[in-house]
């Protein structure tokens, strides 16, 4: 959609989910982002389509969730035996108490 004439008609989910946009307060509360709504894309379509779009789908957090699973987090001995010693922790606090 480029022309900026009387916007067409959407399919029908994409009707709704423009619907849903347009009753959002957070959206009418400010003139911008009303006008990208009301040209339903003719202008801005990245714009209109976050605002139509939502981003937290059930199949996102679905796929997220399948994503965390596959991390493998090293064991806390592993992560033990990265750490800097504390006593030379202790011993750069002292030095630059004194300085």
């Amino acid at each position: 959609m480029s022309s900026r004439d009387r916007p067409a008609e959407l399919p029908a989910p994409e009707e709704e989910l423009w619907r849903r946009a347009m009753q959002n307060p957070d959206f009418k509360q400010y003139m911008q982002p009303l006008q990208h709504l009301t040209q339903k894309g003719q202008r801005t379509f990245i714009m209109y389509l976050m605002m139509t779009h939502p981003w937290n789908s059930t199949a996102l957090f679905e796929r997220a969730e399948e994503t965390f699973k596959k991390i493998k987090i090293p064991s806390t001995r592993v992560q033990e035996l990265m750490l800097i010693p504390t006593s030379s922790i202790g011993s750069a606090r002292s030095t630059i108490s004194r300085m």
